[in-house]
């Protein structure tokens, strides 16, 4: 009971840190969760670079006659299915939880381990965590959701409980590296900003069971201060290290999705967008598609006549136009040496006059020559559902056919493929005399 009003008189006295506590809470729990990010580089020569830019929380979906509908400001954390805690991630939780239920269980077999009529409390509490370890297995929850910053509390504020209620404050001090699991959850399941809070937990807990460890003089001061440091190491350090770990190895996925010269994605990075498009996992309300494959025109003179610096100059100065004419939702990679693919879209008008009006001339500096690009595009309509990664391959392959009947009119052209509504019993001729735009 000696570490039980330690904790209070030295917690909650304090308004201006429940007032904090209070906003450090509700700002994890509008955090958005899931950020794509990402900038690297590759080198202009090799196939298989690429990059991509600047993709949103929303480019569409929309089928070769079809599209996916997404409510208005819905936020892309809140909408985006990647944010469900996976199944063995849940399982995990799980085990967890109903682990510690044993492990307070087994505890209860000592009588004298916790204060007088302490043990109702901590049945009460094993009885609630055994019924949410139960949940876990069944219920889907979103990271950053209510749901998840609920049962955060609740791991936090259970094994606290259970530690204030600990007889002895310094056997409390041998259990409280326990502490760990809620952060690591924390850190899963609501994001860095949340070991805020959980370090103030840990840090107010390990205080109050210090001072009543030293009030009590069972053991030595040293012994308690050992204990102590212990704790903080292990439930702060822990969190801590899986945060460096895993900022580690998204900056390494980052790195082999994206191509280190232009900054643009590369044909792995490309994959994953399409992929994340045809899932519905970046969604977008009714809206038209747009495949679109650039080639630069006789770049192989560029570097034979300049040489590669010069080239790696020309290839970035047009993956930036690239970048700038398509827009920010738009999914641009390197695909090839000289070659770049891009996603676009959005309204039907605003995707057909980014097709029509696509640059195909770039002059990048006085010490480089102006280059023409063939630009080929297929473009898929709005309809009522997500495209399938096949049906935006076949929308790439049917852009590559386009480009390469914009190099036979004579390059520095945009040449748009016949829309593919439904498959043809019949393949239709490749080009309407109208599709070839000359510039």
């Amino acid at each position: 009971m000696k570490a039980t009003a330690y904790f209070f008189s030295a917690v909650f006295p304090v308004n201006a840190s429940e007032r904090s506590l209070k906003a450090s809470i509700e700002h994890i729990e509008q955090e958005p969760c899931i950020r794509r990010a990402g900038e690297d580089s590759t080198s202009t020569r090799g196939d298989g670079a690429g990059v991509i830019t600047l993709i949103p929380p929303a480019f569409g979906t929309g089928r070769r006659g079809g599209t996916v509908s997404r409510a208005s400001g819905t936020s892309h954390a809140r909408a985006n299915p990647a944010t469900f805690l996976g199944v063995r991630t849940r399982r995990l939780i799980a085990a967890s939880t109903a682990n510690a239920s044993v492990m307070g269980a087994v505890a209860l077999t000592d009588s004298q381990i916790f204060v007088e009529d302490g043990a109702w409390v901590v049945i009460a509490i094993l009885v609630l965590n055994s019924a949410m370890a139960a949940a876990w297995m069944i219920v889907e929850v979103r990271r950053c959701s209510r749901t998840a910053l609920l049962f955060g509390f609740w791991a936090e504020a259970a094994i606290v409980a259970i530690l204030l209620l600990m007889e002895l404050p310094s056997e409390a001090l041998v259990a409280a590296p326990l502490l760990m699991a809620p952060g690591l959850y924390l850190l899963l399941a609501l994001g860095q900003k949340s070991l805020v809070v959980h370090s103030a937990v840990v840090l107010a807990t390990v205080t109050v069971l210090t001072l009543a460890a030293l009030e009590d003089g069972t053991e030595s001061v040293t012994t308690i201060v050992v204990r102590a440091q212990i704790v903080v190491t292990v439930a702060l350090g822990g969190p801590a290290s899986l945060q460096a770990l895993w900022s580690r190895m998204i900056r390494q996925s980052q790195l082999a999705r994206r191509d280190a010269l232009t900054g643009l994605l590369n044909r792995r990075g490309l994959a994953d967008g399409l992929d994340d498009l045809a899932s519905g996992v970046i969604p977008l309300g009714r809206a038209t598609v747009a495949a679109v494959v650039v080639d630069i025109d006789s770049f192989k003179s560029v570097n034979d006549n300049y040489g590669h610096a010069v080239g790696d100059t020309v290839l970035t100065c047009v993956a930036q136009q690239l970048t700038l004419h398509t827009g920010p939702d738009a999914i641009v990679a390197r695909t090839g040496g000289e070659e770049f693919t891009a996603i676009v879209t959005g309204p039907h008008t605003v995707v057909d006059q980014i097709v029509a009006s696509f640059p195909t001339f770039v002059s990048p500096r006085a010490d480089a020559p102006p280059v023409t690009f063939s630009v080929g595009a297929a473009i898929l309509p709005a309809g009522c559902a997500p495209p399938s990664t096949e049906q935006l391959l076949d929308a790439i392959r049917d852009a590559d056919v386009a480009m390469y009947e914009a190099k036979r009119n004579g390059g520095g052209t945009v040449a748009v493929a016949p829309p593919a509504i439904a498959p043809p019993a019949i393949a239709p001729p490749a080009f309407a005399p109208s599709a070839v735009r000359k510039r």
